[in-house]
C-alpha cells in the first residue's frame, strides 16, 4: 500500500519494483560485493553462479571479486542490472482467476521454488554456521533447528 495526499492505494510488483530500484544506489566496480548483497538481494545468485564470496569476502569491491575471479566487471553488472530490472507484463488477477489456475500457480510457482530453495538455504545455513557458529552459538544453533523445524514442515 501506498499513501500520498491521504489517499492510500494499492502498489503493484512492478510499482514496488521501480520504487525499490530508483532508491537502489548505482552499481558500480568500486561498490563492496556486500554492499551490493545487502542492496540487492537477487545479486546473490550471481556472485553464487561466479563463486564470489559475499559474506565473509563480502568487504572487497566487486571489481576485485572478478579480477579474483577472471570475470569481466561489466559482464557481472549488467547481469546485476537486469537482476533488478521490473519484471515485464502485469501479474495475472487472482481475485478473478479460476481455482484451477490459482492452484496451478501455486504448485508451479511456488511448491517448485520451495523444492530447490529450501536445500539450497539449508546449505547456506549450515556454511554460515560453519563460519560463525563458534562467535555466535547462542544466535545460530538455533536459528539452524528453527529452520530446519520450518524445512520440514513445508
Amino acid at each position: 500500500m501506498q499513501e500520498s495526499n491521504g489517499v492510500v492505494t494499492a502498489v503493484t510488483d512492478p510499482q514496488r519494483r521501480a520504487i525499490h530500484n530508483q532508491s537502489m544506489p548505482t552499481l558500480t566496480e568500486e561498490r563492496t560485493v556486500g554492499e551490493i548483497a545487502a542492496d540487492l538481494p537477487a545479486s546473490v545468485r550471481i556472485f553464487e553462479k561466479y563463486d564470489i564470496d559475499y559474506c565473509c569476502g563480502g568487504k572487497i569491491s566487486l571489481a576485485a571479486a572478478c579480477a579474483g575471479r577472471g570475470i569481466a566487471p561489466e559482464r557481472v553488472i549488467a547481469e546485476l542490472d537486469a537482476a533488478r530490472a521490473p519484471a515485464p507484463g502485469e501479474a495475472p488477477d487472482w481475485q478473478t482467476a479460476s481455482l484451477t489456475d490459482l492452484i496451478d500457480h501455486i504448485l508451479t510457482k511456488h511448491h517448485a521454488w520451495l523444492k530447490t530453495e529450501l536445500p539450497r538455504l539449508s546449505r547456506l545455513q549450515q556454511k554460515v554456521t560453519a563460519a560463525h557458529g563458534a562467535a555466535h552459538a547462542d544466535a545460530l544453533v538455533p536459528l539452524g533447528e528453527t529452520f530446519e523445524a520450518l524445512r520440514q514442515e513445508l
